[in-house]
């Protein structure tokens, strides 16, 4: 199998807004004791007080909405194409009903007791939180929020930033 080396946090794939857009990635919020994740296919990456940063969003209405705001650090976990039914279902099952820590081939890794990763992903991202800042309806264009709001019973997302501490990649 496969292990995980680690890389200078400025030097992570050059194929990052594919897999973002395409491929999609998993936030992931919490400890090995409890912790949530999700699948998102929205993302930014770039320097932001002189430090690499992701920016994700989640909406508010998320169940793991409330890890990313209870817990200090956060990962983002790139997958091969061959885990795209279970990004598929931690997309549109809510931890709230279903209990994404028991799904099988998902095996979950401690980053330093601080955040939780998945063994089988290909490259991983370890954020530590700077920011959460809720994108409200008043601050959005007409079109954005009649495009992607108004069917969702306008629940909006949260922006959550985090400076990437480690990158991850299997070798």
């Amino acid at each position: 199998m496969k292990k995980f080396k680690t890389f200078d946090s400025f030097s992570f794939s050059s194929n990052l807004l594919n897999n973002i857009n395409s491929k999609w990635f998993m936030i992931t919020a919490g400890n090995l004791d409890s912790y949530n994740m999700m699948t998102a296919s929205w993302g930014m990456f770039g320097i932001l007080w002189n430090k690499p940063v992701a920016e994700i969003f989640v909406r508010n209405t998320r169940y793991t909405h409330n890890f990313m705001e209870k817990n200090d650090y956060f990962s983002l976990s790139f997958f091969d194409e061959d885990y795209r039914n279970i990004l598929d279902l931690v997309g549109s099952k809510s931890g709230r009903d279903f209990d994404k820590m028991a799904i099988k081939n998902l095996t979950a890794l401690s980053y330093e007791n601080k955040t939780v990763y998945f063994e089988e992903a290909n490259e991983v991202l370890i954020c530590k939180k700077l920011l959460a800042y809720p994108l409200h309806k008043d601050l959005l264009p007409e079109q954005i929020n009649k495009n992607f709001y108004n069917t969702f019973n306008e629940e909006h997302h949260t922006a959550f930033y985090g400076e990437i501490i480690q990158y991850l990649k299997k070798v």
